[in-house]
C-alpha cells in the first residue's frame, strides 16, 4: 500500500465519505455539461488526503487527474437529488 492521493473537493467530507464517493465514481456513467459546470465553478476547495487500498489505487489509475472532478460531480449530483441509492 503506501500510495496516497490528495483530493480537492467542493464539500468538506470526512475520509470515510470520500472513500465512499471514490468507489461510486467507478460506476458513474456520462456526466452532463450542467453538472460539470457546477462541479468546477466553486472557488472553495477542501483538501482531503487518502491512503489508497489496492482497489482504490486502480480506480485512481483508471480516471487519473479527473478523479477529483468526477468525485465533485458525484457530490453535485447527490446535492441535486440525482443519485438513487438502491
Amino acid at each position: 500500500m503506501g500510495d496516497t492521493i490528495t483530493l480537492g473537493l467542493i464539500e468538506n467530507v470526512d475520509r470515510r465519505t470520500a472513500r465512499y464517493i471514490l468507489h461510486k465514481v467507478e460506476d458513474m456513467n456520462a456526466v452532463s455539461p450542467d453538472i460539470l459546470k457546477k462541479a468546477t465553478e466553486p472557488k472553495k476547495q477542501y483538501r482531503k488526503t487518502l491512503s489508497l487500498s489496492d482497489i482504490e489505487k486502480k480506480i485512481v489509475e483508471k480516471h487519473g487527474k479527473a478523479t477529483s472532478l468526477l468525485m465533485n460531480c458525484y457530490i453535485v449530483m447527490n446535492r441535486e437529488g440525482l443519485i438513487n441509492e438502491n
